[in-house]
């Protein structure tokens, strides 16, 4: 059966001006020349609306709702210029939500859904959405994508691949020549609590196919704070006494934590990359100003934004679109200054 998005093709016109078109809209200007083109589209394929499909209904409104658990995370930035430059892309406006301590992001979807005013949401987990909220979104059949593979019950989910990042990050060290490598993180409770047993699992997997064994993680919540406390605590004198678990090298699986875990090895008078490397997970704005520069691996996130608003207005037209990871940009470690060979 032929989507709507092949009649916008056919037609050479966009989405929502076929939706416009079906829905028999008036604010939408159209000449009679596009009305021809996206008639014979439908014809041509044969097309038939799915009922269910909000976008068949005047209901529809162009607007999609963002809940993030604290926008504050320099992780995000990535994510949302991506769902931003896609929405504007397809005349699609976005409502954003910060979830934070006050679940102000429940509020606003509370609000708009008061109104009707809404065709779906895009959340990130640990959002703190209430499960009435949610199952009122669910119940006005408004669709949701979670940005993480750890959506709650049957929703749609897009995110990339923690494992994948983290085993590119350990390879690049076991590359330099390091065999002694701890693993930093991990107690990710924000906004995911499996993220740091998938990043884990990467360190797990890449240290094996090298027939290296992996070491039990330093945990640790991410916060430039916690990487301080944690590497001050429970890696730093293993380095200073040159004790014989002492690493040469650590994967830090959050760019940030990576960040406090540089300050506290300064304080403690060690040298990086002399004494220890480190590699962080993710590239943020930070953790290219910190001196020395991190290595850090660089994931896919404006993608993952981008491919989320995508995902969403596919749904919202009727189309089946399977879950996954994003496929590609592929992980890629950035060079800074902070790893070496042993």
């Amino acid at each position: 059966m032929a989507t709507l998005r092949e009649v916008a093709q056919r037609a050479g016109v966009s989405v929502p001006v076929v939706s416009a078109y079906l829905r028999g809209s008036k604010s939408v200007r159209m000449s009679v020349d596009t009305r021809r083109r996206v008639a014979e589209a439908i014809e041509e394929l044969g097309y038939s609306p799915n009922p269910t499909s909000r976008s068949t209904r005047a209901q529809r409104t162009n607007v999609m709702a963002v809940v993030v658990p604290e926008l504050g995370d320099p992780v995000l930035a990535d994510v949302l210029r991506g769902i931003y430059d896609s929405a504007e892309q397809r005349g699609i406006a976005i409502v954003l939500g910060d979830a934070g301590q006050r679940a102000s992001g429940g509020v606003m979807l509370e609000r708009l859904l008061a109104h009707n005013s809404m065709d779906g949401v895009i959340a990130r987990r640990g959002s703190a959405l209430e499960p009435a909220v949610l199952s009122d979104v669910a119940g006005r059949r408004i669709p949701v994508v979670f940005l993480d593979p750890e959506a709650p019950g049957d929703l749609h989910w897009l995110a990339v691949d923690d494992a994948d990042g983290v085993q590119a990050a350990t390879a690049h060290l076991i590359g330099l020549g390091h065999e002694q490598i701890d693993f930093l993180g991990g107690q990710d409770v924000r906004p995911d609590p499996s993220g740091g047993r998938r990043r884990y699992q990467g360190y797990v997997a890449a240290l094996q196919s090298h027939g290296l064994a992996p070491r039990p993680p330093v945990l640790c919540e991410h916060a430039a704070e916690h990487g301080y406390e944690a590497f001050s605590t429970m890696v730093a004198p293993r380095v200073v006494q040159r004790r014989r678990d002492a690493p040469t090298a650590l994967v830090v699986d959050d760019g940030t934590t990576a960040i406090g875990v540089l300050a506290a090895a300064r304080d403690a008078g060690i040298v990086v990359p002399r004494d220890v490397s480190v590699i962080g997970y993710h590239e943020t704005v930070a953790t290219a100003m910190v001196r020395p520069r991190l290595t850090v691996v660089r994931m896919p996130m404006y993608e993952l934004g981008s491919r989320a608003v995508t995902m969403l207005d596919a749904i919202v037209d009727g189309e089946f679109v399977p879950s996954g990871v994003v496929e590609g940009p592929a992980p890629r470690v950035i060079a800074g200054e902070t790893t070496a060979a042993p």
